[in-house]
């Protein structure tokens, strides 16, 4: 193929590993360009350091010795995302930017004096009080932030989160204010008790006329008081152009679960604390939803309610929502077809009602991602899962904090290979399972994780497992997860073991 050709398609692989050895494959064979060659150094340099993120964003290293690397494939990342302020200096002039957890007065000035601020897109703040700091949060420092909101016109992306000691005023002028005069697309706000911002009718009403009005799309909000539920319920009823909403706040599920329908254009949906939306199921609106995304945790209503509305959902996340009836577990099983992604965790499901759902998934052809977590499931489920026909998709399979044994992860030992995380912590998996999985580390060089954490291995299955990756000559996508696995006597000689490893990043282990 051409160069061009090959760089062309290399824009458009999704995982890092994979892109990783595309270009590997073809590096000898053609000339590419620089930004790819230096693209190629920074993914390698990605799988021996641990929280590098290269593809397909890029967050600006820290290793001096990355650098150079960094600004010869610049061009090759419409926005970077970075914590440093020093680092943007070697942005080049048409990148983008994203800069995240800025919490000091000082950082905030640099940042709204800067030369590249018209360049900032996306912004996150972290304001709270800091006890014996001099750079502390005054009238005069919220108002340069303010002026630093109403001139970011290019600003899609803000996340606040308000744990000032400040009066009402201080919230109001720069948040109802100055936020309010942005224009964000993207907008999450978050508090804690020590804020004291309690939320009336009239900031309510003002929130409300901005969501109404601004071409604002998600709206995620954490820790909100109100003093009264018809302010909670001014500012859910203007949420009705929102794509994307996340509720973690008492109040707004309440007046989010008493409405007689959700917002019609509402595509991902997340609430913590409500009862399974018991009026929604006679709205005629739910019948044409186009709900792609919903969470409900600790719900106390049922499944079946939902099902029949749900015909374009895509992700399930039911967290410590109980499942033991009959007719909740058959709603979900008839979901299952259509879902990318099930989330279960806590829902008392057992075997018994583990192994229905795995007898479905001949027929789940998008499923990618299967969560079981803490369902007090034994071998029973994961030799099903082993041996069950499973759809081509699913690469993510989360059995942790269950009672699965030695017997159980050797069933599963012939299904890693096909996978991308498989999550076996906090199981009954002795030093058999670690040597079992053994045997098929050389397989799973493309995994993002292996994790078997906090299982009694024992120093045999630690050092089985490491002598099996001592012999690697590929490079690993991810890591294996070893933490609280032997005795504090055995530590130091596993720790010896890992660091003796062509890469010992390849393993995560504490004692």
């Amino acid at each position: 193929m051409l160069p061009e050709l090959v760089e062309l398609i290399a824009v458009f692989i999704a995982q890092p590993y994979d892109l990783l050895r595309y270009l590997s494959a073809f590096e000898s064979r053609l000339a590419m360009r620089l930004p790819f060659q230096s693209l190629r150094a920074l993914l390698s340099a990605s799988m021996h350091t641990p929280g590098l993120r290269i593809w397909p964003e890029l967050e600006l290293p820290h290793d001096a010795s990355l650098h150079q690397y960094v600004s010869d494939c610049m061009e090759l990342f419409p926005i970077v995302r970075t914590t440093s302020l020093e680092a943007v200096k070697g942005v080049r002039p048409a990148t983008l930017l994203s800069l995240t957890t800025l919490s000091t007065p000082d950082e905030v000035r640099t940042a709204c004096m800067a030369p590249w601020r018209h360049r900032l897109v996306a912004l996150e703040l972290h304001l709270w009080d800091r006890v014996l700091v001099d750079d502390v949060w005054t009238p005069t420092s919220l108002g340069l932030l303010g002026a630093c909101f109403r001139s970011q016109h290019q600003l899609a992306s803000l996340c606040l989160r308000w744990q000032l000691d400040e009066s009402h005023g201080a919230f109001e002028h720069l948040v109802l204010g100055d936020v309010l005069e942005s224009n964000v697309l993207h907008l999450a706000l978050s508090f804690n008790d020590a804020s004291k911002v309690l939320w009336n009718d009239a900031m309510a009403t003002r929130l409300g006329m901005w969501l109404s009005t601004s071409r604002v799309q998600s709206l995620a909000l954490h820790g909100l008081r109100f003093d009264s539920m018809r302010a909670a319920t001014l500012l859910v009823d203007s949420m009705q152009a929102l794509r994307d909403v996340r509720i973690e706040s008492l109040q707004l599920e309440r007046a989010l679960c008493l409405r007689a329908s959700l917002p019609s254009a509402l595509r991902s949906l997340r609430i913590d604390g409500a009862s399974v939306l018991p009026q929604w199921r006679t709205a005629a609106s739910l019948s044409t939803l186009a709900l792609h995304y919903a969470c409900l945790m600790h719900s106390r209503g049922r499944v079946v309610a939902m099902r029949p509305h749900l015909h374009r959902l895509r992700t399930l996340v039911l967290p410590n929502v109980d499942l033991e009836n009959d007719c909740d577990r058959e709603a979900l099983i008839a979901l299952l077809p259509q879902l990318t992604e099930l989330h279960l965790d806590a829902n008392r499901l057992g075997d018994a009602g583990a192994l229905p759902l795995i007898a479905t998934l001949h027929r789940c052809q998008y499923l990618q991602v299967l969560s079981l977590d803490q369902q007090g499931v034994t071998d029973a489920t994961a030799l099903a899962l082993a041996q069950a026909k499973k759809p081509p998709s699913l690469r993510t399979l989360r059995l942790a904090r269950n009672r699965v044994t030695c017997r159980g992860v050797t069933a599963l030992c012939h299904v890693m290979p096909s996978l991308d995380v498989l999550d076996l912590s906090r199981n009954r998996i002795g030093g058999g399972g670690a040597q079992a999985i053994s045997t098929v580390v050389s397989q799973t060089a493309h995994m993002r994780m292996l994790d078997v954490q906090m299982n009694p291995l024992g120093e045999a299955g630690v050092l089985a497992l490491v002598a099996s990756l001592s012999t690697e000559r590929n490079l690993r996508a991810g890591v294996l997860v070893l933490s609280a696995t032997v005795p504090r006597a055995h530590v130091r000689a596993c720790r010896a073991a890992i660091k003796s490893l062509p890469c010992p990043h390849w393993v995560i282990f504490r004692g």
